[in-house]
């Protein structure tokens, strides 16, 4: 027998609409996928590359954004756009320990508090012997002995008068030499580069004649330079220059002279001084700040130094 299947209304009229769908998708033809379309990559023409490095670098270098100063470069029209310098950031490095913040002094008197309670006892023959108070209150401690110990002052007198023109200042810290221009720009000992001997000799010969010193009393740190900056001369610059804008490229160099034995020429440099990391915006503009003081070591102690004895 046949039997015939009777539906509600709803279920009819889902049964319809799901039929209709079905003739109407394979009725259709088949949609063809859309073709995936690489978007062009970001090429930088400005940049000169040399065939002699490879494929997978060049690529690289191409792609890499450019500069809104070098796009104004490529278009003012200079043959040669920018004046190479190159400067030496001087620095002497710290004399004495850092000093401790809140948190390393507070973890040191508990780790003490800790040692003191679980301590066992040393014998009697062990126990450093130290002079009692009667006898230091009679008169001036023995020398050599635990009493007679007094610490030097961290403080110099030139931090005490706010000398910055010595090296005998901020002990505990790096501090770095900067110059004072006839144009009353500060900045780092720079010039102008001789093509002809390189950057690093070119900046020798110049901190020897203007700086002064032995040569033993500068270490320089590797042959390349550590950072860069580059800037916009001025309508008259561009003049006097036949150039856009120059390129700064920073040398690392310690002094390592005993004593302030640096004989300044100050024919060419108006004022110097001796800047901690710290105080180097006081002086330098803004760009070159930006640059290099998150680069310059000894980031640490100032950021407790700046933040209040809060360390990062």
């Amino acid at each position: 027998m046949r039997r015939t299947l009777t539906f509600s209304k709803k279920t009819e009229q889902f049964l319809t609409l799901r039929l209709c769908s079905q003739t109407s998708v394979a009725s259709t033809k088949p949609l063809s996928p859309k073709k995936y379309v690489k978007p062009a990559p970001v090429v930088n023409p400005h940049i000169k590359i040399h065939p002699d490095i490879p494929h997978r670098y060049q690529k690289v270098m191409l792609k890499t954004p450019i500069h809104p100063l070098d796009q104004k470069a490529a278009e003012s029209g200079f043959q040669n756009p920018w004046k190479i310098y190159c400067a030496a950031a001087i620095e002497r490095l710290p004399l004495v320990t850092p000093d401790e913040n809140p948190v390393e002094l507070e973890y040191l008197l508990a780790r003490e508090e800790l040692d003191q309670k679980f301590l066992y006892p040393y014998p009697p023959e062990l126990e450093p012997k130290f002079e009692s108070t009667e006898n230091q209150s009679k008169g001036k401690p023995k020398e050599g002995t635990l009493a007679a110990f007094r610490p030097a002052s961290r403080l110099t007198i030139a931090d005490r008068q706010g000398n910055v023109k010595t090296t005998n200042r901020k002990l505990a810290t790096r501090i770095y030499l900067v110059v004072q221009g006839s144009d009353g720009v500060w900045s780092f000992p720079t010039v102008e580069l001789n093509a002809t001997i390189g950057l690093r000799k070119c900046l020798e010969v110049e901190v020897q004649k203007t700086i002064g010193g032995d040569k033993n009393d500068m270490f320089w740190v590797g042959n390349g330079p550590f950072a860069y900056h580059k800037f916009e001369f001025s309508d008259a610059q561009k003049k006097a220059y036949n150039a856009f804008g120059g390129k700064v490229f920073y040398f690392s160099c310690q002094y390592v002279g005993g004593g302030n034995t640096l004989n300044i020429d100050l024919t060419k440099y108006s004022d110097f001084a001796w800047l901690s990391r710290a105080e180097l915006p006081s002086r330098l503009s803004s760009d070159v700040c930006e640059t290099l003081i998150p680069i310059l070591p000894n980031w640490h102690q100032e950021t407790v130094e700046e933040d209040g004895g809060v360390p990062y």
